[in-house]
């Protein structure tokens, strides 16, 4: 995920998942089940453990698009909230 869906979730919620989150601007450095990288390379040393794992992508449009552009989807799982929320958009 990026780092601004990162910062958008609450951390109870990912406290038992391990999340690589892609940043430009932010320290590298890794704590608990959290992964902080700059680049697909770094993305692909940090899941060589989990391989055997189902991966998930969460985030916006960059994000998606970095992942598709590289041919890193199989599927979409999209969420419809049937309630009004506040939002960048």
């Amino acid at each position: 995920m990026g780092r601004k869906t990162f910062d958008s979730i609450p951390a109870k919620i990912l406290k038992n998942c391990i999340c690589i989150v892609f940043s430009r601007n932010t320290p590298l450095q890794s704590y608990n089940n959290i992964f902080l990288i700059k680049s697909l390379d770094d993305f692909w040393q940090v899941i060589k453990p989990f391989t055997d794992k189902k991966i998930f992508m969460v985030g916006g449009a960059e994000i998606a698009t970095l992942f598709l552009e590289q041919n890193l989807i199989d599927e979409f799982l999209l969420t419809k909230i049937n309630k009004k929320q506040l939002s960048d958009l």
